[in-house]
């Protein structure tokens, strides 16, 4: 009745060794794919917001956003291959993390834009600004 015949006896995960670690790798270069994508556009969308400069370009932004979400699913599909190709069985919880790391990234990006582009000194502006960054990567 089945096509294939399944042995009822999971098969033993590798718990250490370069299995585990290149995995953690994998899910943070996979963010940082899909931030390269869409790393101009972050650049002058957060230009505009803090800046105080005017953004126009309000349809290539959604061009950009479905691109992010394209190449976000893709790496999180090749993550969970590579997992399965690996017999790991527990590949949920790294799909998910996988195309979540991205937020890593653009809060990493946030810092790096608080340093160097940004002229903000004061406690009640760094917690707006730092309280907003981390809905934008949260969300």
């Amino acid at each position: 009745a089945n096509p294939c015949r399944v042995n009822p006896i999971p098969r033993p995960i590798l718990t250490g060794g370069k299995t585990r670690h290149s995995l953690r790798l994998t899910i943070l270069l996979s963010g940082l794919i899909s931030f390269i994508a869409i790393y101009m556009e972050v650049y002058f969308v957060m230009t505009s917001f803090w800046n105080y400069k005017f953004y126009f370009l309000y349809d290539y932004l959604l061009i950009v956003f479905i691109m992010l979400l394209a190449v976000t699913s893709c790496s999180a599909i090749v993550v969970v291959y590579a997992l399965l190709n690996w017999e790991d069985y527990r590949w949920a919880w790294t799909s998910f993390f996988s195309g979540y790391s991205i937020s890593l990234w653009l809060m990493l990006y946030a810092v790096f834009y608080w340093n160097f582009h940004t002229a903000m000194h004061g406690r009640l502006q760094t917690t707006l600004y730092f309280a907003y960054s981390l809905l934008g990567c949260a969300g």
